[in-house]
């Protein structure tokens, strides 16, 4: 009787594994599936790693050096002028600099860009000879901080120039020569 029983169960057993794998698998196929690629507009900015401006004594006096007096032997010398030569304009407090150009960018052909920029990091301050916290300069863009265009390729020749003007106000009135540093400048190129 064991031997019936287990003979049963095999054949069931052996029944129901070719059932299973004999029955027809329920399969669905996608016969057209939509494939679409977006390939974005190109857009490249060439701009200069930093920028460092010279502040002279034109910028502070508008003095160029006196030359007014000739050295001339034939005739009684006169020594040059003793007075300190200062333009007629006293000092302003700040100075501007043109960079043109600042940048320059690319974008594919019919794109249409918006340039700005900004003082991340407006406050500069005197580093060299001595540092002096409370000795600052506040950086601001004057002129240029926006600029839309419509990009007309990607050739080198095809680049579109961006100036700017920025202003340098010293807070303590007259400069103290030495070097001011810890402004940052920001470019930013979209494509609205």
């Amino acid at each position: 009787m064991k031997n019936k029983v287990l003979v049963i169960v095999a054949a069931s057993a052996a029944a129901l594994g070719s059932a299973i794998f004999a029955a027809p698998a329920h399969a669905q196929n996608a016969t057209s599936l939509p494939v679409k690629i977006e390939v974005q507009p190109q857009i490249f900015l060439s701009t200069y790693s930093d920028l460092k401006f010279v502040v002279d004594q034109k910028d502070l006096v508008g003095a160029a050096p006196d030359q007014s007096v000739a050295y001339d032997e034939s005739s009684p010398i006169k020594p040059p002028n003793k007075v300190l030569p200062i333009g007629t304009t006293p000092f302003p407090g700040s100075i501007t600099r043109a960079i043109d150009p600042l940048y320059y960018v690319w974008a594919s052909t019919g794109t249409k860009v918006t340039v700005k920029i900004s003082a991340t990091a407006s406050t500069l301050t005197r580093l060299t000879p001595n540092v002096n916290p409370g000795d600052t300069v506040t950086m601001s863009v004057e002129a240029g901080d926006s600029f839309s265009t419509t990009g007309t390729g990607l050739s080198d020749n095809q680049a579109i120039a961006g100036k700017a003007t920025l202003k340098f106000l010293f807070n303590n009135g007259t400069p103290t020569a030495g070097s001011y540093d810890g402004g940052q400048l920001a470019i930013t190129v979209s494509n609205p």
